[in-house]
């Protein structure tokens, strides 16, 4: 692919996604997610408890892309002109209504919303040409806006049918928690390496965050953009026609508007890959397209044997690592087997950016075994194995970071 630098993937995957994935232990999936959300400009809702890190890891981003970032914690008590702007008032004797929309929602290029389903309808009914068409409206003004990516944060989704519309306009979701028990020792280790740079910073009266400046701009997400439409999509139109059809007659819902956005997320998977040619596994966000939480594990089941089904289970191409998440127990335990022979090598003191590494590698291992789905008796035994193999290797990469 023609990619126009300084705008190639593996910039992005090198100076954005790789560094928030080691800086957040047990995020990589939503690091991920959200890399593919701005790649195809499109709206990830993030469904779980507070305390997992969420807006954290999405202001950093932003940070680190300086895009202008707008932030807001929704109530049902929140005016529209806390997110939108107030109403200006010079104009407004001039019998124009209009918004001062400095610093706001509709001037900003990241924006992430928690507890978005808190918001009243005025709020809402907004929102909807925001995240879909990206206008906004007030009063007889429409006004585009530069609005690469929107995230929403819910600790449940609503059983409310006048909800629907709004849910629809994030083509991805993903069920966050807290991390997995093997990531403990990562969590404590960086959760903590995180709040000396906080009061580092603010002892030395600077910013509160210590991220570097950016490295990968806006325009460079844009620019990634512009490669979808360039991108050949024929070889997988026929995969997600039969993907559709399996998942409705499964039962379950998935919009029209949903269908042509899992186009454009596949399109963004190969841009990502650095290819101008989609593949059957580029389907792969088809997992992260459920309307329910109790569907998640359905559709990730038809995904996934339909993708395997096309492409044999292998490919010669590069693929999104996400894309990967079908591997069988006995794969994950040989690419243990090779993990725990590396940090069992390494002498102690481990470097910081080695430790990094493998902490990594054991985040996308731990991420892999959450989707990872036994078969057979043997494969849950293999699976409870891995389990404990990998909380050891963890506890012991964190002892030889210590020096112990």
């Amino acid at each position: 692919m023609n990619a126009g630098p300084p705008s190639t993937p593996r910039t992005i995957r090198e100076q954005i996604i790789q560094p928030l994935s080691e800086r957040f232990a047990g995020r990589a999936e939503l690091v991920e997610l959200i890399g593919l959300a701005v790649c195809a400009g499109e709206n990830l809702l993030v469904v779980g408890p507070p305390g997992t890190a969420k807006s954290e890891l999405i202001s950093e981003f932003a940070r680190r892309v300086g895009g202008r970032y707008f932030e807001y914690l929704l109530t049902r008590f929140t005016e529209p002109s806390e997110i939108f702007g107030p109403v200006d008032i010079r104009e407004l004797r001039r019998g124009e209504l209009v918004a001062r929309t400095d610093g706001m929602l509709p001037e900003a290029e990241i924006v992430f919303l928690d507890e978005i389903f808190n918001a009243g309808s005025a709020i809402l009914n907004t929102l909807l040409g925001v995240l879909n068409e990206r206008v906004y409206r007030r009063g007889s003004s429409i006004v585009e806006t530069p609005l690469i990516s929107a995230f929403a944060a819910t600790n449940a989704l609503s059983n409310d049918p006048t909800l629907q519309a709004l849910e629809d306009r994030f083509s991805l979701r993903v069920e966050l928690d807290v991390v997995d028990e093997s990531q403990v020792g990562a969590l404590i280790e960086r959760g903590w390496r995180l709040e000396r740079e906080r009061i580092s910073a603010r002892s030395e009266s600077s910013d509160a965050s210590s991220s570097p400046g950016p490295s990968v701009g806006v325009e460079d997400l844009r620019s990634l953009q512009s490669q979808l439409s360039e991108c050949d999509l024929e070889a997988i139109h026929r995969p997600l026609e039969l993907i559709v059809q399996r998942v409705r007659a499964a039962g379950l819902f998935l919009s029209d508007r949903r269908i042509v956005k899992l186009l454009r997320l596949a399109a963004a998977s190969a841009v990502l890959c650095d290819r101008d040619r989609a593949i059957p596994s580029d389907l792969w966000p088809v997992r992260y397209a459920w309307e329910r939480q109790e569907d998640r594990e359905t559709l990730a089941e038809i995904a996934d044997a339909l993708i395997e089904d096309v492409e044999g289970g292998a490919t010669d191409l590069v693929v999104h690592p996400l894309a990967r998440r079908g591997a069988r127990p006995s794969e994950l335990l040989e690419r243990l087997d090779s993990l725990e022979s590396a940090v069992g090598d390494l002498s102690s003191p481990i470097e910081p950016s080695r430790a990094d590494e493998i902490h990594n590698r054991l985040q996308h291992l731990a991420s892999e075994r959450r989707w990872c789905r036994p078969r057979s008796e043997g494969e849950e035994s293999q699976l409870r194995e891995f389990g404990e193999r990998l909380a050891t290797l963890t506890t012991t990469l964190v002892d030889k970071e210590e020096g112990r």
